[in-house]
């Protein structure tokens, strides 16, 4: 069934108590341009130009020393998208979820300052093992390693609010972009039925109130971006309605049945297997 709700988004919605929130995440590699010298043995006259082929990076130290600021990363761009929408580089966030949305930041921001003091105190640890692993490159690999004073420096996480006055008249452009808000946000909100009806429910008869979490996820997403548009209202009361009615019937496979055929419409997921 097509879906009818309008999601156009007025410029008014994006006016006055919204807050844009802009990431600034610098995260190093842990890897260098690997370089002709680095291959002595290699005869550069069969190399084709640089112009047409590069020679790649070399790895500097274990990967997995790194992993945790990308997890960081990963969590604040996640608490952003659970709460906003992606808007001029940054998420536009509603005012009754940015209190907690910065809350959420400034925690990762510290569990980052923390990761980078535990990282610096084991920098040459880790690098010596690395190049114990291959003793043969220990040379090329010690020739890139950044030095103990600068590799805290390779990496910083920060973050930007602000709230914005845009003029009343704007260019078509930042208009159309205004206007497609809500569709964006309900294609992302979509995005998440498609995995939680896939992850919780395909093939499924009744289900755990845990397999709910994700839907009480999006059900916060709803509310949270609701304000863009007269459509993303109804999806959220309609959501709820539906999530209300399954949440104490998880082992009543007539609920749980009608529950997916509304997660099969809602998401404009026809197509799935419903039972």
């Amino acid at each position: 069934m097509a879906d009818t709700r309008d999601y156009s988004t007025d410029m008014s919605k994006v006016l006055g108590d919204k807050t844009i929130i802009q990431l600034d995440v610098t995260i190093w590699t842990g890897r260098a341009k690997l370089r002709l010298d680095d291959l002595p043995d290699v005869d550069t006259a069969a190399l084709p130009p640089e112009a047409l082929a590069t020679l790649g990076s070399k790895r500097l130290i274990n990967g997995d020393t790194l992993k945790i600021f990308g997890a960081l990363r990963a969590q604040a761009i996640n608490a952003l998208d659970m709460s906003g929408v992606r808007f001029l580089g940054g998420w536009l966030v509603g005012s009754t979820v940015v209190d907690s949305v910065v809350d959420e930041l400034k925690r990762i921001k510290a569990d980052f300052g923390k990761a980078i003091q535990v990282f610096v105190a084991n920098y040459r640890s880790h690098a010596e093992m690395w190049m114990d692993d291959y003793p043969e490159w220990r040379a090329m690999i010690a020739k890139a390693l950044p030095s103990e004073a600068a590799i805290g420096s390779r990496f910083h996480f920060d973050y930007t609010a602000f709230t914005i006055d845009l003029p009343t008249v704007a260019g078509a452009k930042l208009k159309t972009k205004i206007q497609g808000l809500g569709s964006q946000a309900m294609s992302e909100i979509r995005q998440m039925v498609m995995r939680t009806y896939k992850e919780s429910f395909m093939g499924k008869s009744t289900v755990t109130r845990r397999a709910l979490r994700p839907c009480r996820t999006i059900m916060d997403k709803l509310n949270a971006v609701s304000y863009l548009a007269g459509g993303l209202e109804l999806a959220a009361d309609e959501f709820q309605d539906a999530l209300h009615t399954v949440e104490n019937q998880t082992d009543n496979e007539v609920a749980v049945k009608n529950f997916k055929m509304f997660l099969l419409s809602f998401g404009n997921l026809e197509t799935l297997d419903a039972m």
